[in-house]
């Protein structure tokens, strides 16, 4: 990406800002706006359009995916980030209509995720075209 993708990362603040400076350095760059809560992340998705979300998941607070991801037709695309090995979390990802997830410290598996759904998004909208 050689253009600044506009990114929502739902998160506390120093984690978002973590989260944009690997994304940065690995050649994808961001210009984020970082929330916590349910409630603002409602409204910050509506307020903007939003290239990706990326979703910080802390263990033992759950978070009803799938009221915030919305309708994926029309919903930007969520990746989260948490622990990958917990097949509830998997399930409500895949039920909420989530894009990618990935481990916490897996910097580049982030980078990858990112890059392969920013790629897949782009295709789709030409299709749609």
């Amino acid at each position: 990406m050689d253009y600044p993708i506009r990114t929502l990362i739902l998160a506390d603040e120093q984690e978002a800002g973590r989260l944009a400076k690997t994304l940065n350095r690995n050649g994808v760059l961001v210009r984020h706006y970082c929330i916590e809560g349910l409630l603002t992340s409602r409204e910050a998705l509506k307020k903007d359009q939003w290239d990706i979300v990326l979703c910080r998941l802390e263990p033992g607070r759950p978070c009803d995916l799938t009221e915030l991801v919305g309708d994926p037709e029309t919903s930007p695309p969520f990746i989260l980030i948490g622990p990958v090995d917990d097949p509830l979390v998997s399930a409500t990802c895949i039920q909420a209509g989530i894009a990618d997830w990935v481990e916490a410290n897996d910097t580049k598996g982030l980078v990858r995720a990112v890059r392969r759904t920013l790629r897949q998004t782009e295709a789709l909208q030409e299709s749609r075209a």
